[in-house]
């Protein structure tokens, strides 16, 4: 069986733009944790890319020291920034399983907790807009998901530097069609600049009023066009969170073939335009400012406000997102009205964390994860793997060699195309000068 070489070549770099995605989600990265700052320092603050110009800012998150906000340029002049976090809403860090699901073509985990493509995927398609050369400032921030504050730090001390730029876009937003225009009821961007946007983009995106929060927010009063954009994950900050591929692969191309530089710029970030439709989704809603030029240089946060955050964290998942608490034993008295037959036509993927559970007690389903709840993303009858290489092995199965009559003769095609299988990424070559 012949195989056409071009096919073979976007096969094999597909496969390596998913594991490397994997790789990203593969470690739960709380703010200021030992783990995010072990990744930050080992995969993304390489020696490689300070000879490229990355620098950390004097941001420190509960005490650090020589941590930071992680800040690059590409080229020279560009008007345009490009923001991600490192942090997650992970209970607690370190490795869990990143699996594919291949039906849906998602990427999940079994950890209980989040994937992290909550802002894991934010952070991979920034390092693929620098490795395909796109200028533009970017910031990997810090401290995004207990109150904004990398990025505060940044307004409030280096508003000298935001003044360069006349658009600021985040990769920070759930679905898979938003440009967001007003986050936390206060619009951040024109909406002229967003359909200019989602013209170049050429994916069907949309303008977005429900915003909640993220870094780009707190830079709203001094750069004119802030955003943010759908990165095609659902559920985020849930054990149900999962990340579309398709999506995000076709996303990447559409980002890095944008003209940045000239897109319409109309808004004065120094007026003030308030919508009272309100916000939803996810994001740093806890935050010490909207803006955070409108505030003094100093924000004081006292210990207690930490382990207060952390006790929502860690009770997140156990309450609806109106914060009404769900006892098993307490029916809605609108379940069984048909005031939820919907669901019936509903994507599970799909659903509300509310609408999920209710769609349980309708279907008597479970599905909270657990040791014995191994089909509830394959149908495959084999025992699950166990280690994260198992799971790779599993599910991505080498295809046996057919026989060859040419047994002993050098295959050619073996060398251009080597086995992704196991392959551990080279994050030096990646990001070294020979790839830009």
């Amino acid at each position: 069986m012949s195989y056409d070489m071009n096919t073979l070549l976007e096969t094999y770099k597909m496969r390596l733009d998913i594991q490397n995605v994997r790789r990203i989600f593969s470690i739960g990265r709380p703010a200021g944790a030992i783990e995010e700052t072990e990744w930050v320092n080992t995969y993304l603050y390489t020696p490689e890319m300070q000879k490229m110009g990355m620098y950390k800012d004097g941001f420190a998150y509960m005490g650090e020291v020589g941590e930071g906000n992680c800040i690059i340029e590409v080229g020279e002049g560009s008007r345009t920034l490009f923001s991600s976090h490192t942090d997650t809403v992970h209970r607690t860090g370190g490795p869990q399983n990143v699996m594919i699901d291949l039906e849906e073509s998602k990427l999940i985990t079994d950890s209980g907790q989040c994937l992290g493509a909550d802002d894991g995927t934010g952070i991979w398609l920034m390092l693929e807009l620098i490795k395909a050369g796109v200028p533009g400032l970017y910031i990997f921030h810090r401290a995004e998901e207990v109150g904004g504050q990398g990025s505060a730090f940044i307004a409030n001390h280096h508003a000298d530097l935001l003044q360069n730029y006349d658009r600021a876009i985040a990769f920070d937003r759930k679905d898979d069609w938003s440009i967001i225009t007003h986050q936390g009821g206060s619009r951040c961007c024109s909406d002229v600049f967003g359909k200019d946007l989602a013209e170049k983009l050429n994916m069907e995106h949309r303008l977005d009023t429900g915003g909640s929060f993220t870094d780009t927010a707190n830079y709203d009063g001094i750069i004119p066009e802030c955003t943010n954009l759908s990165v095609g994950c659902h559920n985020c900050h849930s054990g149900r969170e999962n990340q579309e591929i398709p999506y995000l692969l076709e996303f990447r191309d559409a980002l890095i073939n944008v003209d940045w530089e000239n897109l319409v710029t109309v808004r004065d970030p120094t007026v003030p335009d308030y919508s009272y439709r309100g916000s939803s989704g996810f994001g740093g809603s806890y935050y010490y400012t909207s803006s955070s030029t409108k505030k003094p240089d100093a924000i004081v946060i006292e210990e207690k406000d930490y382990k207060e955050w952390d006790n929502q964290i860690n009770d997140k998942s156990h309450k609806w997102e109106e914060d009404d608490e769900w006892e098993d034993d307490y029916i809605p008295h609108d379940v069984w009205d048909g005031s939820y037959d919907y669901l019936w036509e509903k994507d599970i993927n799909d659903m509300s964390e509310r609408e999920w559970r209710i769609w349980e007690k309708l279907s008597g389903s479970d599905l909270h994860l657990d040791d014995n709840d191994s089909d509830k993303f394959f149908d495959d009858e084999d025992e699950l793997p166990t280690t994260a290489q198992g799971f790779q092995d599993w599910s991505e199965p080498s295809i046996p060699k057919p026989a060859d009559d040419n047994e002993g003769v050098e295959d050619e095609r073996e060398e251009i195309i080597p086995d992704a299988k196991g392959q551990e990424y080279d994050w030096d070559s990646w990001f070294g000068s020979e790839s830009l």
